[in-house]
């Protein structure tokens, strides 16, 4: 899940046909939007201001990266991860987040396999750049991300309770 600037609460249903969930919390109510992707499995959202778009990767076990924008209801695929030698990866592990700045960052290349290899997104060029690998390799799988106002992206395994950080360029 994630918010965007009004307020309101983004979500991916689990089930078929995958639509994006919008609750409006002033209203109390909920909107569905359709989108073009046909699997999830534990899809992860994030908002970015700039662009004024969501964007999810639909699973941990999928490179796959989409764009939705609220204002029309565009859903677009954007570019997958790659693999931490070069070509597509085979997956994008349970780290991804937004700077709220015109990046992702995502661990990716992973599956659900322990993974440090860290890759940001770039959404002006649809492209990504592989950054320095985060201090541990467990975080493919029940890890989470963040980035603060001042750069730091800041990540846990989910599982043993490690937690470290990187400084962004």
């Amino acid at each position: 899940m994630t918010h965007h600037d009004s307020g309101n609460v983004w979500a991916m249903s689990s089930t078929s046909p995958y639509p994006m969930v919008k609750y409006d919390p002033a209203a109390n109510t909920i909107t569905t939007y359709p989108t073009t992707i046909t699997a999830v499995e534990e899809p992860r959202i994030g908002w970015d201001p700039v662009s004024k778009k969501l964007y999810v990767a639909p699973g941990y076990d999928l490179p796959l990266l989409y764009s939705f924008d609220p204002g029309t209801g565009d859903f677009v695929a954007e570019a997958s991860v790659p693999a931490a030698g070069g070509g597509t990866g085979t997956g994008m592990g349970d780290p991804f987040c937004s700077d709220r700045s015109g990046h992702l960052c995502a661990i990716g290349d992973t599956g659900c396999d322990d993974s440090a290899t860290m890759f940001q997104y770039d959404i002006q060029t649809d492209s990504w750049k592989r950054i320095p690998d985060v201090a541990f390799s467990n975080h493919g799988c029940a890890g989470a991300c963040t980035v603060s106002d001042d750069g730091w992206l800041y990540f846990t395994d989910g599982e043993s309770g490690e937690f470290s950080r990187l400084q962004l360029q």
